[in-house]
Parts: structure tokens; sequence; C-alpha cells
């Protein structure tokens, strides 16, 4: 039951919210803005946008620049999804699409290690029926599904079938670029196994980026980009934000490069995460297997989000696969990570709310209200990815030293004498 009870709570939310889109479409808006601001009258807009970029792909347009097929807009995802364009869908088959990624979504919550009592059966629900969850499914954005292919795929890799596995992380990774974090579970394997799938993964991985590198950079270099203070989360916000806020002046990073400030940001928290990672080592010993690889890959994928761009709110759904190595014993470090977790799943909340008052108090303490709320919140991101950090040291350094020690190791040299007895 407390596998089950999520997803089917969070099923009939779903319904809930279709029903009030077809019947009270006013409140539906006004629920619907509550993770970005924005509210729009029809859902599953990121599908929409994908579908017509396959639609206009088909008819010889480029997709990735402005034009009247695009309404406008660009194809910024994955140049390789363009080539599911081929399947006989379009922008009118966009309903059905969501209602399936909403369903994949909500099959993956079902298939994680279910909560162990009734508080982490809490916070999972808590999760599930967060605004994060709410506006993935409402934007029909294809985190949903691949969150729940990376769920299979994970599952496949705690089981006997861990090459069915990987091929969905590669599927997964085709689509959108963040999911190769997921490859990190190839340091469980045998050393023999290790390199063979790595090997051939390298080999695929060369070969379709070489046959598509100009859409690769291209789809890369138009990555849209936001306001740090509203649905965002990844390190790039906290300099914009102090920026925007006045605390840092505008000139003191204007002429240090991005990749400067994501380099200076990912050594602070290498450093913490180095210092954090032996007793996370200790802590992942003392988890099952079939959980403590969900807060692997979770960790590992969340931490690879937070330094590489400037996220989409909706992509913290991934903060659920750290739940099942979390709620097994009610030990302080575990607890303090799901408080953390819920927390941000439910920012939006928090944000509207002083965005709201902010409108009814003078200008400067309005913009020091949603600063607040904004630094508090970029403060719990930088805390829970240090821990992340330390969770994908404390996998990564004892994996990598026994498969260097199985790949590198010398051939013991026998006695003459014992060789001839």
């Amino acid at each position: 039951m407390r596998r089950c009870l999520p997803p089917l709570l969070g099923s009939l939310l779903f319904l809930a919210f279709a029903v009030l889109h077809r019947r009270a479409l006013r409140a539906y808006l006004f629920i619907s803005a509550i993770p970005d601001d924005f509210a729009r009258r029809h859902p599953f807009e990121d599908l929409r946008a994908i579908l017509q970029a396959g639609h206009c792909w088909r008819r010889g347009v480029n997709v990735y620049a402005p034009s009247a097929c695009m309404h406008g807009g660009v194809f910024n995802y994955a140049p390789f999804l363009l080539r599911a364009a081929y399947l006989p869908v379009g922008p009118a088959d966009t309903v059905a699409g969501g209602v399936i990624l909403a369903l994949i979504f909500f099959a993956g919550v079902a298939a994680l290690p279910p909560p162990r009592d009734r508080a982490g059966l809490n916070v999972r629900l808590l999760a599930v029926l967060s605004p994060s969850s709410f506006y993935a499914l409402e934007q029909g954005n294809l985190d949903a599904g691949i969150f729940g292919l990376a769920v299979l795929a994970v599952w496949l890799c705690a089981r006997t079938r861990p090459i069915a596995g990987y091929v969905l992380f590669a599927l997964a990774a085709a689509a959108k670029f963040y999911p190769a974090a997921f490859f990190i579970l190839l340091l469980r394997e045998p050393a023999t196994r290790f390199v063979w799938v790595a090997g051939a993964l390298l080999v695929i991985a060369l070969l379709l980026v070489i046959g598509a590198a100009h859409d690769v950079s291209t789809s890369i270099a138009i990555l849209p980009s936001s306001t740090p203070f509203h649905a965002t989360f990844g390190e790039i916000d906290l300099f914009r934000g102090l920026q925007d806020w006045g605390t840092l002046p505008p000139a003191t990073l204007r002429h240090v490069p991005a990749t400067a400030e994501t380099i200076g940001g990912a050594v602070v928290v290498l450093l913490a995460a180095a210092w954090a990672q032996p007793r996370y080592e200790e802590r992942l010993g003392a988890i099952p297997r079939n959980e403590a690889i969900f807060l692997v890959a979770g960790a590992a994928v969340i931490t690879l989000c937070f330094f590489a761009a400037q996220n989409v709110y909706y992509r913290a759904i991934f903060l659920l696969l750290l739940l099942p190595g979390l709620g097994r014993r009610a030990e302080p470090w575990a607890s303090r990570l799901q408080v953390v977790i819920v927390l941000l799943l439910w920012e939006a909340v928090p944000r509207d709310l002083a965005d709201a008052l902010a409108h009814h108090l003078p200008r400067r303490a309005g913009a020091d209200l949603i600063g607040a709320v904004w630094l508090a919140r970029e403060l719990l991101w930088w805390w829970l990815v240090i821990q992340l950090a330390a969770i994908t040291l404390a996998f990564t350094i004892p994996q990598a030293a026994r498969l260097r020690a199985a790949l590198f190791r010398k051939p013991r040299k026998i006695d003459g004498a014992k060789a001839r007895a």
C-alpha cells in the first residue's frame, strides 16, 4: 500500500486538475501559475513545442532558428530527438502525449522502493504532490517521461539485466543531455563488463556527436536562460542573483567568463564534499543495495544538472530518486536531507507568496523580501548539492579503486622452484 498510495493520489490529483481545466478554468489558471508565475490556458505546452518542431523538421524547416512554422520559437533539445519526428505524431497529439508522460511518471514513482514507515510515506506524498511535480506534468515536459525511464533503468541495473538499463540511459541521454550522469552506475560493474560497455558507449557517442556536431553545438548555444529569482535552479543563479539584488556590484563578475564561475563554485563544493565523503561512504554501506543505487543515481544527476546549466524548476523531480535511500531509518543526516528536499520541491509556494506580498510593500522592501526568499532557496540548494556531491564521491572513489585494481594489477611472479614442483 505504501508503494501504491503516492502514485495513486498523484493520478487522482492529475485527473482533478483535468476536470478543473474543463469546468473552472480561472481556478486552474490560478493554480497553474504558482510554479513560474505564468498562467497558460492550454496544458502540455512543452510537449506541443516538441511535436511542432518535429512537424516543421519533417517539412525541411530549420527548427533551430525562429520561423513562422515554429511560431517564432526555436527547438533547443538534443538533435537526436528530432529523429523521432519520423513517427506519425504532431501537435494534434499533444493531449494524448501529455497523459502518457504523466502515466510514465506515476509508473516510475510506483516502481521506486517503497517507504519503510509512515514518516517515509508522508515525505514521498509531499514530494509526488509538490508544485515541482505538477509543473513537469502540466507542461508535458519530457523530464517526466525521462524520470520514469530512469527509474526502470536503475531498477534493471540493480537486478541482473544492467545492459538493458544502460541502453535506456543512452536513449534518455539522446533526448536530453543530462541523463548521461546515470552512467556513473557503470562503476559498479565487473572490470570486463565495464570496459566493454564503456567502450561501446564511447564509440556510439562519438559517432552520433560527429554526425550531428553542428546541431549539437547549435542546440547547446541556444539553451534558454531566465531570471534567477523565479522557477530555476543551478549554480549560476547565485552569482546572477547577487548582482541583480545589488549585493555584488555588476562589474564584479562582468569580465569573468561563466565557465570560471562554474569552475570556482565546483571547486568549493568539491572541497566541502571531499571533507564529508568518508562519513557518507560509511552511510552508503549501511543502506540496502537496491535503495543505495537510487540514492547514487539521484545524487549524480542533480549534481551534474546544478553545475552544467540553469535548470527549470520541474527538473527537481529527480530529487524523488533520493528518497528510498533516505527513508530506511530516522537518522539525523537522512532526516535533514529529506526536509531540505521537500522544502525545495515546494519552494514555489513561498516564492509566489513573496511575489504577491511585494506588490503591497514599498518598492525596496518588496525587492528585499523577494531577495530574502530567493537567498534562502539558494542556500538550501548549495547545502544539498554539497551533500549529494559527497554521496557521489563516496560511491565513485571506492568503485574506481576496485576497477583500477582489477584492470591494472600486476601478475604475481611464481618462484622457479615452486613452478617446477
